[in-house]
């Protein structure tokens, strides 16, 4: 500190203390605060207060620091050389050595304080909600699973082909088995119906002419295999996997009556998985106009309903029931019959193996939709409404 001469005479004490003046918003004060008692002075022939604060509080950047008289900002001197104009004002600042060095001018001392802006947390940005799918993309999702019902249903009907087929004789006099034949796709209907998929996705999903929905959709290749794979595996839960054996398989000619409760099983079950598929196909169109689904998860919350009450299934799960209860009075142990029944309740009446179908083909529809477009609706709930693992 400097005191000028032709100043009144007195004593100058200089001492730290905590801070007790309250910082003006938007300010932070920093290390102690400085009191000091001086003679007064005048503005033209000012005191000169030289204030140091370690970098280690206060930084390296001499400009990122402000001093405050009594509380007050004190602003940079813009008068004469020496002058405290305005009073009191900084004269100058500078970094040196490990000290952030501010040099005072002003006509009486005070309390003194170091201080710097608050620091103001940046606000996280909300994101925006991610939009819905637009009117080409909806086309696209709806086209994708329209194609892969569509594949689905043509491989089970192939199956129940190739099941009246067997018991009528014919594969055997083609050496072929039911197992081979499933797979064998006779005459390209399987094939055709892919290449309609593939054809489906080039027109409504595929860039340049397209943009890819963000959600919903995985493409043709994906959905042509899981139409395809679940309804061999519907086939399999009715007679057996992983391989449908002949010798579970009963021809006309040996039972006819045990060979139409078998056909009548298949027929209920594979009409029961489309319509599923067709119900949750039909709800995810009008799901996605809603402009709030616009992610995997809101589209789930929509379809996850369907599978707990929807009057079509339940007709055809009905059907099911009343088609085989007629067919198969007879049957006395009917897991011989559907030896695929693997519900694990010993000594299984008709009606748990009919029930142990249906969950097989709710199972099925929901995990084909899953597939078709990367969704994770719990196909266990959807199945037999049960957590209980039946469907992974």
């Amino acid at each position: 500190m400097s005191v000028p001469s032709g100043a009144a005479g007195g004593t100058v004490e200089i001492s730290e203390t905590t801070i007790a003046e309250t910082p003006p918003s938007g300010f932070d004060f920093l290390g102690q605060e400085v009191v000091i008692t001086a003679p007064a002075a005048t503005a033209t022939n000012p005191l000169i207060l030289t204030f140091n604060l370690h970098t280690s509080i206060a930084g390296t950047d001499p400009n990122a620091i402000e001093m405050f008289k009594a509380g007050v900002l004190v602003g940079a001197c813009t008068g004469n050389p020496g002058e405290a104009s305005p009073d009191p004002c900084v004269t100058s600042r500078a970094l040196v050595v490990d000290n952030i060095q501010i040099v005072v001018l002003t006509s009486t001392a005070s309390a003194w304080n170091f201080g710097e802006p608050t620091a103001t947390a940046t606000p996280t940005a909300t994101p925006a909600p991610a939009p819905p799918l637009t009117d080409g993309q909806r086309s696209c999702v709806n086209e994708m699973n329209k194609n892969g019902r569509k594949v689905n249903s043509v491989q089970l009907k192939e199956n129940q082909r190739c099941l009246k087929d067997f018991q009528r004789g014919k594969l055997s006099a083609l050496r072929m088995t039911f197992d081979a034949c499933t797979t064998a796709d006779r005459k390209n209907r399987v094939k055709k119906a892919m290449e309609k998929t593939a054809a489906r996705q080039n027109n409504k999903c595929d860039p340049p002419k397209n943009v890819p929905p963000p959600f919903a959709y995985t493409g043709a290749a994906t959905v042509n295999k899981a139409a395809v794979d679940g309804a061999l595996a519907l086939t399999h839960a009715i007679f057996g996997a992983p391989t449908v054996l002949d010798a579970d398989l009963v021809t006309r000619a040996a039972d006819k009556e045990t060979a139409r409760c078998q056909l009548e099983m298949f027929s209920r079950a594979r009409k029961l998985e489309s319509t599923a598929l067709k119900e949750v196909n039909k709800a995810k169109r009008g799901a996605l106009k809603d402009e709030t689904v616009n992610s995997d998860t809101a589209l789930e919350a929509k379809l996850q309903a369907v599978f707990s009450r929807n009057d079509k299934i339940d007709k055809f799960q009905n059907g099911l029931v009343n088609g085989v209860d007629n067919k198969c009075v007879f049957v006395q142990i009917p897991d011989l019959i559907f030896p695929g029944y693997d519900c694990g309740k010993p000594n299984p009446n008709l009606r748990d193996v009919e029930d142990c179908v249906i969950a097989a083909a709710r199972c099925g529809a929901c995990l084909k939709i899953n597939a078709f477009d990367d969704l994770n609706l719990d196909c266990d709930q959807a199945d037999d409404r049960t957590a209980n693992d039946s469907c992974p």
